[in-house]
């Protein structure tokens, strides 16, 4: 698992995490626990038409993941319920989920972000809250959160209410991007307002791509911006620390493998 790193960048979780990863491989259960979940029946066969998009988006993310060290299980289809996501909420170290997101109406006039199970359901599928998700995590922050849904990069709709973000411990703040020490190692990638399957692809291709070979998590985001392709009609967002490696760590700030 040697890989060039550029020179902001530092060499990779311990040795110790490096041989579970490599004994263990991306669906056992190393040391530094991810998850990624693919909502195929909502994007598929309830709209009416054949893609492998969002296959694909679920697949780089895994490979990306397994690279960086974390060991990632995938859910998709009638695996992919709210109760398995819950399950796994409070181990989770790195989080992938393609789906329906949006800030859901829990109880008039509360709203509060989720994002939709697959399940095998066209419509009305059961809604992940951030909420359940907090009810689930301790104190500490997740390392890599990705959402790649529809609005659950935006500030919470209903004030009070926690975000998606601030579910896995990671607050709406970015670092700046000379510094070294930032958050601590955590990092939360989404979308505001509508996102567009094909410019989620070409995105988080570019995005995984820097991440898993020679970039920071933040500098993966702003080459991704600057050459996946994607469409003006899309905007992804981010925060945590920009000079975060990626590469699961002891969660306790300062960062000490931040650039």
């Amino acid at each position: 698992m040697s890989r060039h790193r550029g020179t902001q960048r530092l060499l990779g979780p311990p040795l110790a995490a490096l041989l579970l990863v490599l004994s263990f491989g991306a669906h056992g259960a190393a040391a530094y626990q991810g998850s990624a979940y693919e909502n195929y029946t909502a994007f598929q066969s309830c709209m009416g038409w054949a893609s492998g998009m969002t296959d694909t988006m679920r697949a780089q993310a895994v490979s990306a993941l397994a690279a960086l060290g974390y060991s990632t299980t995938w859910y998709r289809r009638t695996a992919f319920t709210r109760s398995r996501v819950l399950s796994r909420a409070g181990a989770d170290q790195a989080v992938y989920v393609q789906s329906h997101g949006d800030q859901y109406y829990k109880g008039a006039p509360t709203k509060v972000q989720g994002f939709r199970q697959d399940g095998g359901a066209c419509s009305g599928a059961p809604i992940v809250y951030a909420t359940d998700i907090d009810a689930r995590r301790s104190s500490t922050a997740a390392h890599i959160v990705v959402m790649s849904t529809c609005h659950l990069g935006e500030a919470a709709a209903t004030q009070g209410q926690i975000t998606m973000s601030q579910a896995y411990g990671i607050a709406q703040r970015r670092s700046s991007r000379t510094d070294s020490v930032g958050y601590g190692p955590e990092f939360y990638l989404s979308y505001i307002g509508d996102a567009w399957l094909d410019d989620q692809l070409k995105f988080e291709r570019s995005f995984w791509h820097y991440a898993a070979t020679s970039s920071t998590l933040g500098q993966a985001f702003d080459l991704a911006l600057a050459t996946s392709g994607k469409a003006a009609r899309t905007t992804p967002t981010w925060f945590g620390t920009y000079l975060y490696s990626g590469f699961p760590w002891a969660p306790s700030p300062p960062c000490t493998r931040c650039a």
